[in-house]
């Protein structure tokens, strides 16, 4: 029963720590690891310091990995530039599609191309 009740009092000092803890980060005014959005496109800034002591922040954004970009994700220096750079990829979504169709007409092309004898894809 003792082993019951230290399990439940270890569970709620980790729940309230963890609580605590992320009401710390969110009033922090410090910006590392802060999610923004433009255009209810999330993208985050980070600072960090580089193995040879350099301050270093960027803007990184994780949105834009389906149809028809396929980007794991893009840096950009400047809150500006981050802005520009989803702009740019929201409002020419239909230049992208017709480039992604353009790709994959291609690789299909490609493959298509291979005989039985010369199979060698390079892949």
């Amino acid at each position: 029963m003792a082993s019951v009740k230290s399990r439940s009092l270890c569970a709620a000092i980790i729940a309230w720590v963890y609580t605590h803890w992320t009401i710390l980060l969110r009033a922090s005014t410090t910006k590392y690891n802060i999610t923004m959005q433009h255009r209810n496109i999330p993208y985050e800034y980070r600072e960090w310091t580089a193995s040879n002591g350099q301050k270093c922040s960027s803007y990184t954004c994780k949105y834009f990995n389906f149809y028809p970009y396929h980007l794991i994700s893009f840096p950009a220096d400047t809150e500006q530039e981050m802005k520009d750079k989803i702009d740019e990829l929201l409002d020419n979504r239909v230049q992208y599609e017709y480039k992604r169709k353009l790709s994959n007409a291609g690789a299909a092309e490609y493959y298509a191309s291979k005989s039985t004898h010369d199979n060698y894809t390079g892949d």
